[in-house]
């Protein structure tokens, strides 16, 4: 059963007790003693495409759990590396026994991501489980975060079902979330997705995050693409998770993770399209950028202190 423990996070140099002291704690409590990851080298912008935007999702995969203290995702990098956007995983419910619970990096990538890059949020779903409560369980866990992405659906087993009850419990799901947040966007494979899941008139109107790893223009409909590769529900993408860990890309360190690989996603249009659909697509600042800007702010408060006669 996979639950978040309690864990405090401690900026190296800056705040916190020493490393033997956050060792000796975890053991005695049980809580992990988090350093932020340490400060990275130069890093070598990715190339992206033409019309398209770059992004990464992420998990717990992504940090390193089987260490004290543990070390997680290095969002700064992850943006220097050239990432405009962040999925990150809340949560799930376990396969057996049906118990929802957040992912583990959840707490950590929600509050820090944010800061740096436009971001949203996503659930892996289990059809063979109670859809309402699933979710409930990712409204509450979302719902106070800054999020500005839309959310997705990761819709990618069957549990056990037919095509009709996947279909089903998925539109139960898919209800909920439209009624009490915003319906989500289906993240799903192709081929999967037809042999899998009824179609449903309610597909169509909702948007697709398709999975393919390929280094080819378009996840289908590409010279030799078969038919299946297209979900029959959509002619359109909005996001494309085109590289991941199957096979192994080994792009993980490059953007920030702990992991070897990891999953990368395209934005179906150009930077200025992301930005009216979402927002300021430039997200947060950099930490240097952060200290710089306060640096210029105290001066100018100094400048019009002087002005007043008062003592700086």
């Amino acid at each position: 059963m996979e639950k978040q423990a309690e864990y405090v996070v401690v900026i190296p140099g800056v705040t916190g007790p020493t490393y033997t002291r956050a060792v000796q704690q975890a053991i005695d409590a049980s809580v992990h003693w988090s350093y932020l990851p340490e400060v990275h080298g130069a890093v070598t912008i990715a190339d992206v495409p033409p019309n398209r935007v770059l992004g990464v999702d992420v998990s717990h995969w992504q940090a390193k759990r089987d260490v004290v203290p543990v070390v997680h995702m290095d969002w700064e990098k992850c943006k220097q590396a050239g990432a405009q956007f962040a999925y990150i995983r809340a949560g799930s419910v376990t396969a057996i026994s049906g118990e929802l619970y957040e992912d583990f990096e959840f707490r950590y990538n929600s509050e820090v991501a944010p800061q740096l890059l436009p971001t949203g949020y996503y659930w892996y779903f289990r059809p063979n489980h109670d859809p309402m409560a699933q979710a409930n369980f990712f409204i509450n866990l979302i719902v106070n975060t800054n999020y500005k992405l839309y959310p997705w659906v990761d819709v990618e087993v069957d549990g056990g079902l037919s095509p009709d009850g996947v279909a089903n419990q998925l539109q139960i799901f898919v209800d909920r979330m439209d009624n009490y947040l915003e319906a989500p966007v289906i993240y799903t494979r192709g081929w999967w997705w037809n042999d899998n899941v009824a179609s449903r008139s309610r597909w169509g109107n909702l948007d697709l995050a398709i999975a393919r790893y390929v280094n080819l223009p378009e996840p289908w409909g590409n010279p030799g693409d078969q038919d299946k590769l297209r979900p029959r529900d959509w002619t359109e993408w909005l996001f494309w998770q085109w590289s991941a860990d199957r096979p192994p890309n080994g792009r993980g360190a490059e953007f920030g993770a702990q992991s070897n690989s990891i999953d990368l996603d395209y934005y179906n249009g150009s930077q200025d399209d992301f930005d009216d659909e979402f927002g300021d697509g430039n997200g947060g600042m950099l930490l240097e950028e952060r200290v710089a800007k306060l640096e210029i702010d105290v001066e100018l408060l100094k400048s019009e202190a002087r002005r007043h006669g008062w003592e700086v």
